[in-house]
């Protein structure tokens, strides 16, 4: 059995959730189209700080 581990970075999460709940309250087209523009960028920038595995013996249980 093999333990697989991810340390994912979401560092604008925040801003994310703020940009949709305004796009939700609908606004003109020109500030819908800033905020889609800002809410894609911040989807990007996401990233996996570390990752690795570890091998499980049924003597490590």
């Amino acid at each position: 059995m093999t333990l697989v581990w991810r340390v994912r970075v979401e560092p604008d999460v925040f801003y994310l959730r703020f940009y949709r709940a305004l796009l939700e309250n609908g606004m003109r087209s020109e500030e819908a189209s800033l905020l889609q523009r800002a809410a894609r960028q911040a989807e990007e920038s996401v990233y996996t700080l570390f990752s690795g595995q570890h091998m499980i013996r049924c003597a490590d249980f």
